[in-house]
């Protein structure tokens, strides 16, 4: 008896080893932090959390009490000079504890409103360019600086390509009337070349036909056979200046019905595949609860009947609970439910986002990954973010594969999206002049 209590003991000691270890968390990825500038005088004011791939909470400290002090998110503001916020994020389930910084400065002018900023990426000797200024509500000049002039060097508001690699190129304008002086920074990327996509599709087919149908579109079925995926009868999809704009017609994913897919010429491994696209999710019928919505992902050649084994960066439109206006995004490395996603970041019924899928190429077995961004208009997307709105995401049990096609899937009979501008391409290459 004795030995078959030591035997139990011993089991119970080992299952518990291993669910204890063997899991470390992950370090969650938070995007860009901003506090604006603020002029003296100015009321408290709530601080807008990073966005980040963990649903941690977040907590704030001023480095200078004598500019500024924080009380949970609300900043007060105390004296004219500046301060380092530091947002710091909770540990929660699957994350580890993580911070950022940023520089938060109150002046004793009202600062410039700036729109968006945008430095488009260049080809290695193209021609030198004028910068278009950001919109600001003052009147001040401009200067321009580059941060790595062994990219880009700058006179006046002339920029010269020197070679290829990133520098910052940052505008700052001159204080004027009562607007004080402030600054706005883009990233500028100077590559050897710009490849052709790989894939480049518009929609531009007859109205309301079926994909599969149409002669020398590429799409072709690979699961299901009824309520095929169509083109719409109308119009497409806008995008202010990425690839396509205003070009063709999009794809209908209304159904559970048939899924399609198109293939692009497979890349070696190591070599990073980015899908890009414009996504509407149309706004549910009132009272119906919106299903989560798996509509796209990649794969890899040939497709294993009534297999998923191929398919990764599985994407979805997520419900949120008794909201019949806003959604989430989620995604998986290989699953057909939501591996991550941001709550944070809640996304608007029946409005245009473009959308990125990476798939990280890494050399080596079982350690490749997929990150998804997403751009509301008037976002800078001319380059590619520090911080993904997702991701990237990993799966040690999901074998590695060689991305060759882009799959529209059709989840639910009560879905109702659209898909338009489907563009593949190894670079980040969205931006349209």
């Amino acid at each position: 008896m004795k030995k078959i209590y030591t035997f139990i003991l011993f089991t119970l000691l080992f299952i518990s080893s291993c669910t204890t270890q063997d899991v470390s968390p992950l370090s969650p990825t938070i995007a860009v932090f901003n506090v604006s500038a603020k002029k003296m005088g100015s009321v408290p004011f709530q601080i807008t959390a990073p966005i980040s791939n963990s649903a941690g909470s977040f907590t704030y400290t001023s480095s200078n009490s004598a500019v500024a002090t924080i009380n949970g998110s609300t900043v007060t503001i105390i004296g004219i000079g500046t301060t380092t916020i530091t947002a710091t994020q909770a540990a929660d389930a699957g994350f580890s504890a993580g911070s950022t910084i940023t520089t938060f400065t109150v002046t004793d002018l009202e600062p410039p409103t700036f729109g968006t900023f945008i430095v488009s990426s260049k080809m290695m000797g193209s021609d030198p360019f004028q910068l278009a200024p950001p919109t600001s509500n003052s009147t001040g000049a401009f200067s321009y600086a580059s941060s790595n002039t062994a990219v880009a060097t700058i006179n006046g508001s002339i920029i010269t390509i020197v070679g290829v690699g990133t520098t910052t190129i940052t505008a700052t304008q001159a204080a004027f009337g009562t607007f004080a002086s402030s600054s706005i920074s883009a990233n500028f990327v100077v590559t050897a070349n710009i490849p052709p996509p790989l894939l480049q599709d518009n929609f531009e087919y007859v109205a309301s036909t079926v994909l599969s149908d149409i002669p020398n579109s590429g799409w072709s079925i690979h699961s299901g056979s009824s309520y095929p995926i169509k083109t719409t009868s109308t119009t497409g999809l806008t995008f202010a200046n990425y690839y396509g704009n205003g070009l063709g017609l999009a794809a209908i994913l209304d159904a559970n019905g048939a899924d399609s897919n198109k293939h692009f010429a497979e890349q070696s491994e190591g070599n990073p595949i980015y899908i890009s696209f414009v996504v509407k999710v149309k706004a549910p019928i009132v009272a119906l609860i919106p299903p989560i919505s798996y509509f796209l992902h990649t794969s890899s050649l040939p497709f294993v009947p009534a297999s998923s084994s191929t398919f990764r960066g599985e994407i979805f439109a997520q419900p949120i609970p008794n909201d019949l206006l806003q959604y989430n995004f989620g995604l998986s490395f290989s699953a057909t439910t939501p591996q991550g996603s941001n709550t944070l970041n809640k996304l608007n019924y029946d409005e245009n986002y473009l959308v990125v899928l990476k798939y990280t190429s890494v050399i080596g077995d079982n350690n490749d990954s997929v990150s998804l961004y997403v751009f509301s208009a008037n976002d800078d997307f001319s380059t590619e973010p520090s911080q993904a709105f997702i991701g990237p995401l990993s799966l040690s049990s999901a074998a590695d594969i060689k991305p060759a096609a882009v799959c529209l899937r059709q989840y639910d009979a009560n879905e109702d999206i659209l898909v338009d501008g489907v563009r593949v391409s190894t670079i980040w290459d969205l931006f349209k002049n």
